[in-house]
């Protein structure tokens, strides 16, 4: 380009106001982040020269020492434990329950240290308990300050995105700030610096830069986008319909991820031992109530005393699940083709209670020392299993995504009283959304509370 050329750009006709820049700024995040370190250095201190004075003590005393010396612990903990991230500026949550398992656990790590040394004499505990909760109270509180605060002004998101517009709308959010840019040639953009700067100034203070645009201008928009100091998105309608949730890389080749395994290495191994112990103990608890179980069946109705039946497992894969025989051998319906009703027939006297109580269901728990199932899951369903005649997935799409793993003995369904029989279709689809909503966010801490949650609904009127 010689001296005398001369570059001509109109700048875009609209660009994202104080207003519209929603979530937190990045310098104001930093600075928050701070503020957070400092109240939470100051409560703790201030406490305990408070807690000091009034036991009658001065901060010569070894208590004061230990208690400074704790601080960077907290701060240590409290980091891992994510109260001072990002999500915790705007979530009542993470920044309290964060900040108070970061302070019982550098308090745990400080007493375990004081007893090696043998010094827990040497402190006043009285002052220290004193301190260390009047400190957290005040930590707490301005946490929750803090959090109201933000999210009065920017919502409950915390990134500041900008999205260009161009040919390709996307849907309206208060959350992001939106520019029409239809009228910007990228090509004449990428090697006019004038063009590029403008652009720049744009997105001054963003996180994200996402653009919705055709496929004909993607890489011209992506050349452009890797020039900006923040991180540059495309979006794509397309992708976005068959649910893209990330990407891999196969020997150099970028892949789309379309769904990840529900649990990690770590999650499996803790959920498997978890079911191990469970089923073990209540095999052993529960073995009078089998016992029984199985010879009213043998009384009543001859053998056989168990009713197998293939079921959909982990991975759509199928397996034999075991529950006690309840209907009349001569009736019996292997392939679950005709669903069970209120006073059914087929249902023995034995089976009636069996069922109504759930001990036909205790046979599972060998289905779950084998490996076939996990105490806490999605149901098992038939594989043909349907709904006035229509098959379950094509009654819900989703049905195939329950199988992600192993399906358990109770489930989040079933807490929610979603149970029994499937006569109208949101019978099905209930308990398809709650089986989804578990898997979305597992946690073997979620598996207990449903376990319990369980004993409270073994006997239910949806079963007969």
């Amino acid at each position: 380009m010689n001296e005398n050329s001369t570059i001509t750009y109109s700048a875009p006709t609209s660009s994202p106001t104080t207003a519209e820049r929603r979530g937190i700024h990045p310098r104001t995040r930093i600075l928050q982040k701070y503020q957070l370190i400092v109240v939470d250095f100051g409560a703790m201190i201030a406490s305990i020269i408070a807690a000091l004075w009034l036991n009658g003590l001065s901060v010569e005393h070894p208590t004061f020492n230990v208690a400074a010396g704790s601080i960077p612990v907290l701060w240590i903990c409290a980091a891992y434990f994510s109260a001072y991230s990002n999500s915790a500026l705007v979530s009542y949550t993470r920044s309290v329950s964060g900040f108070a398992r970061g302070l019982i656990a550098a308090v745990s790590i400080c007493l375990l240290f004081l007893f090696a040394v043998k010094a827990t004499n040497q402190i006043s505990r009285l002052s220290l308990s004193m301190g260390l909760f009047g400190g957290a109270i005040i930590a707490t509180l301005f946490r929750v300050y803090l959090v109201r605060r933000n999210r009065r002004r920017t919502g409950t998101f915390v990134d500041r995105v900008i999205v260009f517009e161009d040919d390709v709308a996307i849907h309206q959010s208060k959350n992001f700030s939106h520019v029409p840019v239809t009228h910007i040639d990228i090509e004449q953009a990428l090697t006019n610096p004038a063009q590029l700067e403008a652009i720049s100034q744009m997105v001054v203070g963003m996180d994200r830069v996402v653009v919705s645009c055709s496929r004909e201008r993607r890489n011209e928009w992506s050349k452009l986008l890797r020039g900006l100091d923040v991180q540059g998105e495309i979006f794509d309608r397309a992708l976005n319909e068959i649910g893209i949730v990330g990407t891999a890389d196969l020997e150099g080749k970028r892949t789309f991820v379309v769904t990840p395994n529900a649990l990690n290495l770590r999650q499996q191994l803790v959920k498997r031992l978890f079911d191990i112990v469970v089923a073990s103990v209540a095999i052993f608890l529960l073995s009078p109530i089998l016992l029984a179980a199985a010879i009213a069946i043998l009384i009543e109705d001859g053998r056989p005393v168990l009713f197998l039946q293939r079921r959909t497992g982990q991975g759509n894969r199928s397996f034999n699940i075991f529950k006690f025989r309840s209907m009349s051998h001569a009736l019996r319906d292997d392939a679950a083709t005709m669903v069970t009703s209120r006073n059914d027939p087929r249902v023995t006297r034995v089976g009636n209670f069996i069922r109504k109580t759930s001990i036909d269901e205790l046979p599972q728990l060998f289905n779950v020392l084998l490996g076939h199932m996990s105490v806490v899951g999605p149901r098992p369903h038939a594989i043909v299993g349907r709904v006035q005649e229509r098959l379950y997935w094509d009654i819900d799409p989703r049905y195939w995504e329950r199988h992600k793993i192993k399906p358990g003995m109770t489930g989040l369904a079933q807490v929610r009283g979603f149970r029994g029989a499937t006569h109208e279709e949101r019978h099905l689809t209930d308990r398809v959304a709650a089986d989804l909503e578990y898997l979305a966010d597992w946690s073997i801490l979620k598996d207990i509370r449903i376990l319990f949650a369980t004993l409270r609904v073994v006997v239910h009127d949806s079963a007969y």
